[in-house]
């Protein structure tokens, strides 16, 4: 019995270093490669990307605990709370992360692009 309860504490364990890697990862790869692209390729201003990064910390600084208390109620059918919210999570983000590489095509001006790459 306690050799099952290992075996699972060892996979979590993996698992949670995996997971923190890849959000380390995430972030470095934001910060290194997003800015600049905002500011050669899309325009721009050095004011407005930090515009951006502090929105999306502050976004992310109230969502992380709405999220996990969201979390914690939810139970989606089939794949139970976490796993449901992991799948629609991956979901969101394989939708959304080629939107942030295009260029916004109906942003007439510099503020309504910066809303655009604030939100997305």
């Amino acid at each position: 019995s306690s050799g099952i309860n290992a075996e699972y504490g060892g996979m979590m364990f993996v698992g949670f270093i995996c997971s923190c890697g890849l959000y380390e990862f995430g972030g470095v790869f934001w910060m290194t490669y997003f800015n600049p692209f905002l500011q050669t390729s899309i325009g721009l201003s050095s004011g407005d990307i930090g515009t951006i990064v502090l929105v999306a910390q502050i976004t992310d600084a109230i969502s992380n605990p709405s999220d996990g208390i969201l979390i914690e109620h939810l139970k989606i059918p089939f794949f139970g709370k976490k796993r449901g919210c992991h799948l629609i999570g991956s979901l969101l983000m394989t939708a959304l992360f080629p939107l942030m590489w295009m260029n916004c095509s109906f942003c007439p001006t510099e503020t309504s692009q910066t809303f655009y790459f604030g939100v997305v």
